[in-house]
């Protein structure tokens, strides 16, 4: 029986959020399933470079991610601490740049995109339903379940999902959600954001049964409102908002409708969360002893009002960080403060003691001006991709995939920018797929022999 090369594909979607199951090597680093996986493929990925006589379809995007390497590696040299510099820099590739590749590489037609849409759906559930099992074993039975087998792994409990022992959010019997992912870990919410976005797919294209999907959706949303990410609440927001306008941008009329309606809802929702930034009617809490308070479950809606609860602090966070990202953005040469040094610099030279809550102001910090730059190129590269992917398309022939894709990925920009939930495996299987919707052609399931090498053109 002939194997097809995309099940390393497949295998990688399968494992990515398990990162409970992860162990500790050489400086403290974990080592999840995913980058175990990723470097166990790179001698295959080699050996079929190799005997195939072929050489991976980098596309524009792909020099772009080498060329933030090379940036990496130079600002590695001018970096205080030139290991972390370096380990920040072969993080990159070996944590998230590897699946990119693989996915252009390994991938070949459409049929094997919608297997990993599969995957991607069928991992959603098991995760939400592990983290579902955590929250409401916590709540009714005051017990820690754990995923299985992972006390096997560096599976070490942390008080900050449980409150430090008080409840998070000082709410008795609430925690944090992990599914599979590592403990402590706040990236639960945004790892959801790719069945959400999926699902609705499967409800646009009417698959049986539709009441599934649907299903699916709410259980997804429900699960992102439950884990009380911010991020992942703004970065659902942006994608469903990508995806009403532009699904049915080819009837004006109906795009202006839409934005109208929109601008309406946001307004509104604005207005509301304003207004009740200072209500306490039902969020009373009981004063217990000590660090002990029972807190009605109204109190969550204070976590998600952006006018309300701790958004002063992390606002200053935001702030503070971005000030002296720009102030440092030029040093050594453009290069910034080398990888993962902005923050250790910034504690040693300035009185901020926590660090930087997002991706974007660590780029601009450690790798300066130029990295900061190619990643705007690459965010603006991988959305180009897949809006002309999804519009050169016939309408009696439209596939919705690379619009869903691309406004799922344009979710973890925006959660990127706001927390540092960007620079993940996931997103880069993301942008992988993108990029290889881009060098389809609109008709045939397999890559067109003169498609895009590294160019830009409309059609392929």
């Amino acid at each position: 029986m002939k194997v097809s090369p995309s099940i390393f594909v497949y295998l990688l979607v399968l494992v990515y959020p398990l990162g409970a199951y992860s162990i500790f090597v050489p400086g403290d680093v974990g080592f999840t399933p995913i980058n175990f996986l990723s470097l166990l493929l790179f001698p295959f990925f080699v050996l079929f470079c190799f005997f195939r006589n072929e050489v991976p379809p980098l596309t524009m995007l792909g020099v772009l991610h080498l060329l933030y390497v090379f940036i990496s590696l130079a600002g590695s040299i001018f970096a205080e601490n030139q290991i972390a510099g370096l380990s920040g820099t072969v993080g990159y590739v070996v944590d998230t740049l590897l699946c990119f590749f693989y996915v252009l590489y390994f991938v070949r037609t459409r049929s094997q995109i919608k297997k990993i849409v599969w995957i991607f759906l069928f991992v959603g559930v098991i995760h939400v339903a592990m983290g579902l099992t955590q929250l409401l074993g916590y709540f009714v039975f005051g017990k820690v379940i754990m995923p299985p087998f992972a006390e096997h792994f560096r599976y070490d409990i942390s008080l900050k999902n449980f409150g430090y022992e008080t409840g998070l959010y000082s709410i008795p019997g609430f925690m944090q959600m992990t599914g599979f992912g590592s403990p402590g870990s706040a990236s639960f919410g945004a790892e959801l954001l790719i069945p959400l976005g999926l699902s609705l797919y499967k409800i646009w294209k009417n698959s049986s049964p539709r009441i599934l999907y649907r299903f699916l959706f709410a259980l997804f949303g429900l699960a992102i409102l439950l884990s009380t990410a911010r991020n992942a609440c703004v970065g659902a927001f942006f994608m469903l908002l990508l995806l009403f306008l532009l699904k049915t941008a080819r009837r004006p009329f109906s795009v202006v409708f839409r934005t109208y309606a929109i601008f309406l809802i946001i307004l509104g929702t604005f207005s509301i969360f304003y207004t009740t930034r200072g209500a306490t009617a039902g969020l009373d809490s009981i004063k217990i002893a000590g660090h002990t308070e029972i807190r009605n479950p109204l109190f969550l809606i204070t976590r998600l009002n952006p006018f309300a609860g701790r958004f002063e602090a992390s606002k200053r966070f935001f702030q503070e960080h971005g000030e002296l990202a720009v102030r440092h953005a030029f040093d050594n040469l453009g290069f910034g403060r080398g990888p993962q040094n902005f923050d250790d610099f910034v504690f040693a030279h300035y009185p901020v003691k926590y660090g930087s809550h997002s991706n974007f102001i660590l780029f601009l910090g450690d790798t300066g001006i130029w990295g900061f730059l190619v990643q705007i190129l690459i965010v603006f590269m991988t959305i180009r991709y897949g809006l002309i992917a999804y519009f050169r398309q016939s309408q009696d022939k439209l596939d919705h995939h690379p619009l869903v894709l691309t406004a799922i990925y344009v979710g973890y920009v925006v959660a990127g920018i706001v927390r540092t939930f960007y620079i993940a495996p996931h997103t880069f299987l993301l942008m992988g797929l993108i990029a290889k919707l881009y060098t389809l052609s609109p008709q045939e399931p397999l890559p067109s022999p003169k498609g895009p090498a590294g160019g830009l053109t409309e059609t392929s």
